[in-house]
């Protein structure tokens, strides 16, 4: 994202309003009638709107020039440009925090979904991978009948379940791309009470 150079049709994808607003102009322009730009343009600045609601001059001095026909391709050029890098700054955030999860150079190897399973984690909670990292406290052992009953109950259950588990047991519901950032899970046996 923060290395993608949008183009005009990525602009005018994201903001039809804008896209609508270019192709008026662009078609005025083309028209080569100054009489009717005069009166379509009259009153307009050289100025155009952000998607967080400010107006921004598209030139110096913007806000008090009007607009005129030869003007539009250097204003619509410049509407484009400001549109497409009004993002740059929350781009390079993001690519900032992912490259403190996965390395910056390794961004180009990965696919999307091995991307999202090391910043995001895992979608798919694995019975497998939950026993690599599970610690049976005393009594317990792998063979221990009430471990054996968990793990049963556990393949049962469908993957939404097992988040749903695993949230509850370790405050997440996806495991780590790396198992060892999850930590042991740690598997105890609680005695009922009796009396």
């Amino acid at each position: 994202v923060a290395d993608h150079e949008a183009s005009q049709a990525d602009v005018e994808r994201i903001d039809e309003s804008l896209g609508r607003t270019l192709a008026f102009f662009r078609g005025l322009h083309d028209a080569g009638d100054a009489e009717v730009a005069e009166g379509a343009l009259w009153g307009m600045t050289h100025t155009t709107w952000l998607s967080d609601g400010r107006e921004v001059a598209t030139r110096p001095g913007g806000e008090e020039a009007e607009l005129a026909m030869a003007d539009l391709p250097a204003h619509c050029a410049a509407m484009e440009r400001l549109r497409a890098r009004e993002c740059d700054e929350a781009a390079a955030a993001v690519a900032r925090g992912l490259a403190m999860v996965v390395p910056r150079g390794a961004f180009s190897l990965l696919t999307a979904e091995e991307l999202e399973a090391e910043v995001c984690g895992r979608p798919e909670v694995s019975v497998e991978d939950l026993q690599k990292v599970a610690h049976y406290d005393s009594p317990l052992h792998v063979g221990h009948e009430a471990v054996v009953l968990l793990w049963r109950v556990l393949r049962s259950f469908t993957n939404e379940q097992r988040a749903d588990w695993l949230r509850f047991t370790t405050g997440r519901s996806r495991l780590p791309g790396n198992l060892r950032q999850l930590g042991r899970v740690n598997i105890d046996l609680l005695s009922r009470a009796t009396g």
